[in-house]
């Protein structure tokens, strides 16, 4: 299970963001890469940093994603899904990087690899998203609590 934890900035700098279903959905995304009989807890710290860049903190202890504010949602979940195929080149797949990685950056392997997964799978993961948070709002109609009334269904 993938549990993303963000810091205080960044919870305030997305607020409408609910990390219980993202860290569902990136769970999800996990699965399908990550088959082991015995599933374990991960856990991403996301930080909110100053500047232009976005970056997975490579060879950390613990997995590290390092975000800026920005304004669209859609890109927002375009940059977590990029450093989130970082973090399973890492820690899942031990794809290690090359010293070459700065000087190539854009057409390195590791970099092109993590565009195509955030190009292909952006609309499935914010659909997913979507999806799940509908879903919770329907349940928490259904679970209301209702006592019995003097007519019968």
């Amino acid at each position: 299970m993938v549990i993303l934890k963000p810091n205080k900035q960044v919870r305030k700098a997305y607020p409408r963001i609910n990390w219980d279903t993202l860290s569902l959905v990136y769970s999800t995304i996990l699965d399908t890469v990550y088959k082991v009989k015995k599933k374990r807890n991960h856990i991403i710290r996301v930080k909110l940093c100053k500047g232009e860049w976005n970056w997975y903190s490579y060879d950390s202890i613990g997995g590290y994603i390092n975000i800026t504010k920005m304004k669209k949602i859609n890109n927002f979940h375009r940059v977590l899904l990029h450093e989130f195929r970082h973090w399973i080149q890492n820690k899942i797949l031990h794809i290690r990087v090359t010293a070459d990685y700065d000087k190539l950056y854009r057409k390195h392997p590791i970099e092109i690899d993590a565009m195509n997964f955030e190009n292909k799978g952006l609309h499935y993961t914010i659909r997913l998203y979507n999806r799940i948070e509908r879903q919770k709002k329907i349940f928490v109609k259904i679970n209301e609590y209702r006592p019995k009334s003097t007519k019968a269904n």
